[in-house]
């Protein structure tokens, strides 16, 4: 994860795609007010939008949820069937990362000299059964900079073409499959 920080160091989460009902005249919100009453939603376009779904938690402290300046990764690893048990580690694993940057450096610097430090939170998705489902909610909804796991390297390659590539969300594939490098990508990314 600390590679994925150091890319996104400068780098501005890509705008989700607008909600059907969100329009110029919708009401501002923030993060906090999202998550009025411990629901675990952010502020996107005017409108709050759950972290959570049927594939999807969240691996953040509560201050960090309301943070308008929280940083959320995007992780996908298989968390349910046969799959599930070789990523239980990759799971943790990207949770202490998290963790120990929120503990040893107060979050990620800021681009901003002299601003605080931004918190890092993470949406972990469940790509076990749909892929395409948690990605879209990734992309979509929660407008995530950068997505970490997956499954299986041809995932990776169908997931960059339909979400990632055409939205400038970085993937981090943890396996090195040498089809990953062949994915094709805009000119000048």
């Amino acid at each position: 994860l600390s590679a994925v920080a150091w890319l996104l160091w400068k780098r501005e989460a890509p705008a989700p795609a607008p909600a059907p009902s969100v329009t110029a005249a919708a009401p501002t919100c923030t993060n906090a007010s999202c998550g009025a009453g411990g629901a675990r939603a952010v502020c996107r376009r005017g409108a709050c939008v759950p972290l959570e779904s049927e594939d999807c938690k969240v691996l953040a402290r509560p201050e960090d949820i309301a943070s308008d300046d929280t940083l959320w990764i995007g992780a996908m690893f298989p968390t349910r069937g046969p799959m599930a048990p070789p990523f239980v580690e990759s799971i943790r694993a990207v949770d202490l990362a998290r963790r120990d940057f929120l503990e040893v450096g107060n979050g990620l610097p800021s681009a901003k000299p002299g601003a605080p430090a931004r918190p890092i939170a993470v949406v972990q998705c469940d790509d076990s059964v749909d892929p395409m489902r948690p990605a879209r909610h990734l992309v979509e909804d929660v407008g995530v900079p950068a997505v970490v796991g997956f499954a299986r390297s041809k995932e990776v390659v169908d997931l960059s073409l339909a979400f990632f590539n055409p939205r400038g969300v970085l993937a981090l594939a943890a396996n090195t499959a040498p089809m990953l490098s062949s994915i094709p990508t805009p000119p000048a990314q």
